[in-house]
C-alpha cells in the first residue's frame, strides 16, 4: 500500500524543517457562541443543584423507583 497525503494536507518546506500543519484563524463569532453555550450551561447547572439542595434541605424528598419510600 502507498501512503499518500490527504488532499487538505500540507507538506513541511524545506525552508521551515519542523513547520507543523497550517491552523485555520478562529472566528469571532463561533468563539463567542461556544463562550455563550458554555456561560448558560454553567449558570443552569448552579441553578439546578442549588434548588436541589433547598428542597432538600427543606424537607421535600422525592419517592424512589417504583414507589419505593
Amino acid at each position: 500500500m502507498s501512503s499518500r497525503p490527504s488532499p487538505g494536507a500540507r507538506q513541511a518546506s524545506a525552508a521551515s524543517p519542523g513547520a507543523g500543519p497550517v491552523r485555520e484563524p478562529r472566528h469571532a463569532l463561533r468563539t463567542a457562541f461556544g463562550v455563550v453555550l458554555f456561560v448558560g450551561w454553567g449558570l443552569l447547572t448552579y441553578a439546578w443543584v442549588a434548588s436541589t439542595v433547598y428542597l432538600v434541605g427543606h424537607g421535600w424528598r422525592q419517592p424512589g423507583p417504583y414507589g419505593m419510600p
